[in-house]
Order: structure tokens, then sequence, then C-alpha cells
């Protein structure tokens, strides 16, 4: 971002503060302040929005996720009718203040894409992999999902990569833990990341937002100056 859009930034952010901040504690500010952004549409309450707080030590790269039905939060209590079932919303958003685009952090979604979005595999399988409370998100997103699966509803992924600064960090490919390889440094625009979804995002980065939308192909990336294209890997020198 542009040193004015940071300013505007910074301004919409102290003003947020002091509206929604008294009587919120246990929350990191920033983090809280753009989850709360980017919910907006779905109209979440704080308890709502706080059940998908994530982050922490083995967050899979996610500081929250949320799985919505028809634009309604779906949690562990919540009641779904497989006959009006039509949308799928699933959300995931990673959160970084101070620290620019890191290729690492998306290359983290890969593998917790994977299993988030394997429904053969049950989250307890993963308790050596993620904290707890990414395993209740994917607890209820498997299970749940599951009662409408016959429904055919529509599915759309989203993943929101935000940082107010600019720069980016250097990035190293590293095999998941118990696969042959060693890890290899290169800079952004070496480096490729693959999104294996069920049905491939195309990714467009640019700013502080990350946005995916349904692609049927696999799809790379690579870092051009502020602007980062995901495209196909063919398209890459």
């Amino acid at each position: 971002m542009g040193a004015n859009d940071v300013l505007a930034l910074k301004a919409n952010f102290a003003t947020w503060q002091a509206d929604r901040m008294p009587g919120l504690t246990g929350v990191d500010p920033f983090e809280y302040y753009c989850v709360d952004q980017f919910l907006k549409q779905f109209a979440v309450s704080d308890d709502e929005l706080r059940a998908g707080l994530v982050g922490g030590g083995n967050d899979g790269g996610a500081d929250a996720a949320y799985f919505f039905v028809n634009r309604r939060l779906v949690q562990d209590d919540t009641d779904l009718d497989p006959k009006t079932a039509c949308k799928v919303n699933i959300l995931v958003m990673q959160v970084k203040q101070n620290q620019g685009f890191s290729p690492n952090e998306i290359n983290k979604l890969v593998f917790f894409s994977d299993d988030l979005l394997d429904l053969s595999r049950p989250s307890s399988d993963y308790k050596t992999t993620y904290n707890g409370k990414v395993l209740e998100v994917m607890r209820v997103f498997k299970r749940k999902y599951q009662e409408i699966a016959g429904a055919f509803p529509d599915v759309f992924v989203d993943f929101y990569y935000i940082t107010q600064a600019d720069e980016t960090a250097k990035c190293g490919r590293r095999r998941r833990s118990g696969t042959s390889g060693a890890k290899s440094e290169a800079t952004p625009k070496q480096c490729q990341m693959y999104l294996p979804l069920c049905e491939r995002p195309e990714v467009v980065v640019s700013g502080s937002a990350a946005h995916s939308k349904k692609q049927g192909t696999a799809l790379a990336g690579h870092a051009i100056g502020d602007t980062r294209r995901f495209c196909r890997p063919s398209e890459i020198a």
C-alpha cells in the first residue's frame, strides 16, 4: 500500500478501536479489526466472530476460519436442512500487522486446505498437526458439510491474506514433515505456491487481501512488485 493508504488505514483502525474495543478482551486488536471488516457481509455477532479465531502455534497458516451455509454461520449446534442448502462459503484469513507478504504462510495453507477439504479423514487424525481451535473448526466443517453434501450446494472457498506492510519476505519451499526433500531458499519471484483444492482456485493477491475463486486447473504464483499474480504453472518461465 502507498503511504497515504497506510495513514488512512491507521486512522480507520483507531476509530474502530474507540468504538469496538471497549469490552473486548483476550483478542489481538488488529486481527479482530480485520476479521470484523471482512465478515460484515455475513452480519456475525462478536461471539460468532471469536469462535473462528484459531491463530497461534500449529494453526496451519490460518488466524481465522469460518463455514457458512446460505450466509449463516455453521457451528456445532446448527441445524441444517439439505433441501434448502444451496450455497457454502468457507473463509480462511491470515493477518499480519507489521509484516509483509510471506509466501511461506501461503505454503502452510496448501496443507491446511488439503486436510480441511478431505472429508474422508476425521479431524482427530491431525491432533499432532493443528491446535485445538483449528481441530474444532475442521471437525464441525467435516461433520456438517456431509449432512448437506448430497444436495450438491455451490461451494466457494476464499483465502484472505491481510497485511499493512509492503515488503516481501524470502520464502523457502519445505516439504511436509515425514517426506524427503531439503528446504530451498528463493526470492519471491522464484517461488511457486500450489493450492490443491477440490475445485482449484484462481487467486489474485493485490495490496493487502487475497481472494480466491473456483478454477478448474492447478495454479502457481509468483510476486511481481506490489501486485502478486497467480497463474498456471505453464506461464512461469
